[in-house]
């Protein structure tokens, strides 16, 4: 037998486990943000939500009650919804970020409920697990599904918070680094 090397590239690491995880977790949030949010960028629906799209159709295949395909042509016509949106948003000069995953509109709503952030990393996932747990009583597979929704929605919410953190430290260093080279081109010492 011959003992073959795997390369770097053979290996799951830890890099690529997360923007796996990351990445099936923005699939999944894709079938519910749909219907939550409003004024997506232009991007902001699309591989991703090809992805949503393969999901729903895998769960739609495994529910026999007919309940999932139903919840699948429903996100089906509000995913149109969303595009054409999004279409005659630019139209009109509304411009967001290309990836912006849409303002949360429903969880927005709710009493008390005043930032974005909040909105998204509580209510949404709040609203998946009642939903999902009202729905379950009709279809185990679509409540679980749905539920599981909370746990895609906070890791997305969770890994952009990290994520612009970084970017915001980045720049503060990025000032810092900028001042320092400043101030020795003017010959300070004290920099």
């Amino acid at each position: 037998m011959q003992n073959q090397e795997q390369g770097p590239g053979d290996k799951l690491t830890m890099r690529g486990s997360f923007d796996l995880l990351y990445f099936l977790s923005l699939c999944h949030s894709t079938c519910f943000s749909v219907f939550l949010r409003r004024g997506f960028g232009c991007e902001a629906l699309g591989f991703n939500g090809f992805g949503a799209f393969i999901m729903l159709m895998l769960i739609a295949g495994a529910d026999h009650t007919g309940l999932m395909t139903m919840y699948f042509w429903a996100w089906f016509l509000a995913l149109l919804c969303q595009r054409m949106v999004t279409i005659g948003n630019k139209r009109k000069g509304i411009i967001e970020h290309s990836r912006y995953n849409g303002w949360p509109r429903v969880a927005m709503a709710f009493p008390g409920v005043k930032r974005e952030s909040t909105a998204r990393s509580v209510v949404e996932p709040l609203i998946c697990l009642a939903a999902g747990l009202a729905l379950g009583e009709f279809s185990e597979p679509a409540g679980t599904f749905i539920m599981a929704g909370a746990f895609s929605m906070t890791v997305i919410e969770t890994a952009d918070r990290h994520l612009q953190r970084q970017r915001a430290q980045r720049m503060h260093d990025a000032a810092i680094e900028m001042r320092n080279a400043a101030a020795m081109y003017r010959g300070r010492d004290n920099y």
